[in-house]
């Protein structure tokens, strides 16, 4: 925990955080600017689109399953004000959001940080073309403490329906290389070959804008800004 990239970044520790000593030089800015109680939200390293965020817990645990019910609740209630915040600063009335959690650090295939995490994109995603072999409808109440056969689990879904699947078979930016594919975006999938600075800063610069028309936010109940 005490090398966690996010955990670092929350507490300014330069030298263990990938964005901060990595990104923050080339973008210039600190990515936190949205908050709730329990998670910040901030664009993702390797944005696919403009308004690619991460959800991301201020405790640190490896999988949104082993969150409280107040943080789920709470998480829900985000996913839907960033619906209002995506129409104001973007446009969009689509948002599909994934996950890879790791249950066991040990023996996870995932390979990637080992903080959980919430990808969330202002955009349309087929679900019938993700390819997985099994998965099953839930909630998102429901992802808490799941029965997990396998030490890592997916978890995706849209603004209408969310979804579970344990194939091993999926590597660890699976879902990011498939809504690439969907996009027919022509940037690289993998965040460690392209941190998508442009994304990054495009995200920053319009909701910048929107909080300084915005002040005192009207969309939201839960999501704040941060004072950065």
């Amino acid at each position: 925990m005490d090398k966690c990239s996010y955990c670092a970044e929350f507490a300014g520790d330069i030298d263990n955080s990938y964005y901060l000593k990595n990104i923050m030089p080339v973008i210039g800015v600190n990515r936190l600017r949205l908050e709730s109680l329990s998670f910040y939200i901030f664009p993702s390293v390797g944005s696919l689109i403009s308004g690619h965020l991460l959800i991301v817990p201020k405790r640190h645990y490896t999988a949104l399953s082993m969150a409280t019910i107040d943080e789920i609740v709470e998480l829900e209630a985000i996913i839907h004000e960033l619906q209002s915040i995506y129409k104001a600063v973007l446009g969009s009335n689509y948002i599909f959001y994934f996950e890879h959690g790791i249950l066991d650090v040990d023996k996870s295939l995932m390979s990637c940080v080992d903080h959980a995490h919430l990808h969330i994109i202002p955009t349309a995603v087929d679900a019938n073309d993700l390819n997985f072999k099994h998965i099953e409808s839930l909630n998102i109440l429901e992802i808490i403490n799941i029965k997990a056969p396998t030490p890592d689990y997916i978890f995706f879904g849209d603004d209408k329906k969310s979804y579970l699947s344990f194939d091993q078979d999926k590597h660890a930016q699976y879902l990011r290389k498939a809504v690439h594919e969907q996009l027919k975006l022509q940037s690289h999938w993998n965040w460690r070959n392209d941190a998508q600075y442009a994304n990054i800063k495009s995200w920053m610069y319009r909701l910048n804008t929107f909080i300084l028309q915005h002040p005192k936010n009207e969309l939201c109940n839960v999501i704040s800004f941060c004072n950065n």
